[in-house]
């Protein structure tokens, strides 16, 4: 195995040794990205509030009702129960039990109104708890996935880098540094394969003395335009 050959898989390696930190990169993120759920959790918390303040009158409201409706029945036993024959009375008496009616009708028409604003509410508080629920019950085999994958990465990586080392040994060091400068220049890839005399790292046609020198010789080339180490088989 030549110089090229070594820097070529060494190129290639270092492509994954990258790829495996990005991804653990995003792994990271990912473990901790429990966005949904706290703002799952903040609507509870907010339509919850919301939800008991509405209950609360709803009670205040069937309690002034049922005292209406306790008025309402005891004033009608009164007027239509005989015991009271006196004409005035019996004439207040009905002047009241009209207007506790009429309260009565009101207070019930609010009681109502409250009663469904508060099942609306806990409608929608029920929804959320199922919501946060389900994304609870993913985060947790996201959870279990994502530190396995982890856990793949890692053990890759070290793999990866000792592999890395293994290849850099049989590099001079030369070479090594040429290599180091490129793939820090280009932002990653510093090895091109050549094919049909295409640099295949810029799409460039490359001089034929150039595709001559980089095939014969055991010191990299460099592409004329993008810079990278030419890297031609056979």
């Amino acid at each position: 195995m030549n110089n090229l050959n070594y820097l070529f898989d060494l190129d290639t390696t270092d492509d994954e040794i990258e790829r495996h930190v990005k991804a653990l990169s995003k792994i990271d993120i990912d473990l901790k990205d429990n966005a949904r759920i706290l703002e799952t959790k903040r609507a509870i918390e907010k339509i919850g509030n919301i939800f008991s303040t509405q209950d609360t009158k709803r009670k205040d409201l069937e309690l002034i009702f049922e005292t209406t409706q306790s008025k309402v029945a005891s004033t009608e036993s009164k007027l239509y129960g005989g015991t009271i024959r006196n004409p005035k009375e019996l004439e207040d008496l009905q002047s009241e039990l009209n207007s506790l009616k009429d309260r009565q009708s009101n207070e019930e028409d609010s009681y109502l109104i409250a009663m469904e604003q508060a099942e609306d509410t806990g409608q929608k508080l029920t929804k959320l708890e199922d919501m946060l629920r389900n994304l609870e019950k993913v985060w947790d085999q996201d959870q279990i996935r994502l530190n396995e994958e982890k856990n793949n990465s890692t053990t890759s990586l070290v793999e990866l880098r000792s592999k890395r080392e293994s290849i850099s040994t049989n590099i001079d060091q030369i070479s090594l540094s040429l290599y180091s400068r490129v793939r820090n220049q280009r932002n990653g890839t510093a090895v091109a394969r050549v094919e049909r005399g295409i640099c295949q790292g810029c799409n460039i046609t490359l001089p034929t003395k150039t595709v001559q020198q980089a095939k014969n010789q055991d010191r990299p080339m460099q592409c004329p335009s993008c810079s990278r180490l030419l890297y031609i088989t056979g």
